[in-house]
């Protein structure tokens, strides 16, 4: 998967329509712990963060879907903070190696693996 940046895109509608508590509470706690959980340095990030309204996999729950290189994996039931910190771990560490290998720790946790494809193509 190279040396290009990391992605990951959090789903919006998992909280909307099931608040929890801590981060859980609601989307935009949820986003900004994960925006400071990945932060690096002043400018610096470990991925990029997006947000879709839903992957049409609601009944997983709390589905995170991490790319490099437009190729990565999409995975359900992020819902607790443990599992948060092993994501935010495992970018990390596939940012230092360059390359995005989804670890046994979230085997279950895999709906599939994604390609992302661009919006627009140039001429």
């Amino acid at each position: 998967m190279g040396k290009s940046k990391l992605e990951m895109v959090i789903c919006r509608t998992c909280l909307r329509d099931n608040p929890g508590s801590g981060t859980f509470t609601d989307f935009e706690h949820n986003a900004k712990h994960y925006q400071e959980s990945l932060k690096e340095g002043f400018l610096k990030k470990t991925a990029d963060i997006k947000f879709q309204n839903c992957f049409a996999q609601c009944e997983n729950f709390h589905c995170v879907q991490v790319t490099q290189g437009g190729r990565g994996y999409l995975l359900k039931k992020i819902s607790t903070p443990e599992k948060q910190q092993q994501l935010v771990e495992w970018l990390r560490e596939s940012k230092q190696k360059g390359l995005l290998e989804l670890p046994d720790t979230f085997s279950e946790h895999l709906i599939g693996p994604v390609e992302t494809q661009e919006k627009y193509q140039k001429i």
